[in-house]
């Protein structure tokens, strides 16, 4: 699924694409997704990034930035169902963190893991 936003090479990102962005202080790498529901990052647009970058910024949901330089690095790296399943398992209630936010050490029970994909 096209998103109409356009890397800097001309090229549209989707759903699932991995990109990399840079804007003034803030930079981020992840899964590109399509929220489906208000969260609070912008009202009038629906582009999310998920970082996927271990350590402090794991997890971190980036909304879509008008000044910034993007880059995709993976075309259609994921499809749909598996970014719709990669969030499931990165938001999910039961994670836990262990260690510092830059140990990227987040942790789920393996049952939980096994009920989400069932449900998946």
């Amino acid at each position: 699924m096209n998103t109409g936003k356009i890397d800097k090479n001309g090229i549209e990102m989707a759903v699932g694409d991995v990109v990399h962005f840079k804007a003034g202080n803030i930079s981020g790498r992840g899964i590109v997704y399509q929220t489906k529901e208000p969260d609070g990052l912008s009202e009038s647009d629906n582009f999310r990034i998920k970082d996927t970058r271990e350590g402090k910024n794991f997890a971190r949901t980036y909304p879509y930035y008008h000044d910034a330089t993007y880059r995709i690095d993976v075309k259609e790296a994921f499809d749909e169902k598996t970014v719709e399943l990669i969030l499931r398992l990165i938001n999910d209630k039961s994670v836990k963190l262990y260690g510092s936010n830059n140990s990227g050490n987040y942790m789920i029970p393996i049952s939980r893991v096994i009920e989400i994909i069932q449900e998946a």
